[in-house]
């Protein structure tokens, strides 16, 4: 019996630790969008408000684009990414006065250029929201090239202060082209 435990004891030895600390460490180096993609098909993106552009809000010191009152115009715009095909949820979040109304557009540029609607939602607001004040879920089965997100104030007097984006995606997908 000792032989056989013996004869076992060997076979069934774990591997023996890597001895090459470099085999151990993290890859390093640039990998393209494509394998990028592969290795992480879901991602949230979060744009803070002071790397949005404005017609007319102030950012204040604490990092928020505010306005009491609303021109002509977008509230805000951007970031202009390019985003992967695939899934996505955009939330806006700030704050928003009872009697805001305001639209949350989602667009990109086609082959000839021009910003197109991907997808849009009104809001109306009967009391005082803070947190998400709007949410878009939409899918692209191509790339999304100079992504932005416009807020456009309907109501001239109602205020409105965003603080942030987060793009989120899901079941992203390389370009074929890419």
């Amino acid at each position: 019996p000792l032989a056989l435990a013996e004869r076992l004891r060997a076979r069934l030895q774990p591997p023996a630790a890597p001895r090459d600390e470099a085999r151990l460490a993290w890859p390093s180096g640039d990998i393209g969008f494509s394998l990028f993609v592969a290795q992480w098909p879901d991602l949230t993106i979060e744009v803070p408000a002071a790397q949005l552009y404005t017609r007319y809000a102030v950012l204040g010191a604490d990092g928020v684009l505010r306005a009491e009152r609303h021109g002509k115009g977008a509230f805000c715009y951007g970031p202009y990414l390019n985003l992967p095909a695939g899934r996505y949820r955009v939330r806006i979040f700030g704050e928003a006065a009872a009697g805001a109304e305001y639209t949350a557009r989602v667009a990109c540029s086609v082959e000839d250029r021009k910003s197109v609607p991907v997808c849009e939602k009104r809001y109306v607001r009967d009391g005082r929201s803070s947190g998400a004040i709007a949410e878009l879920v939409f899918a692209s089965d191509i790339e999304l090239r100079n992504f932005e997100v416009v807020v456009t104030a309907t109501s001239r007097s109602a205020a409105i202060a965003v603080a942030a984006l987060a793009i989120t995606g899901a079941g992203l997908r390389p370009d074929p082209e890419s």
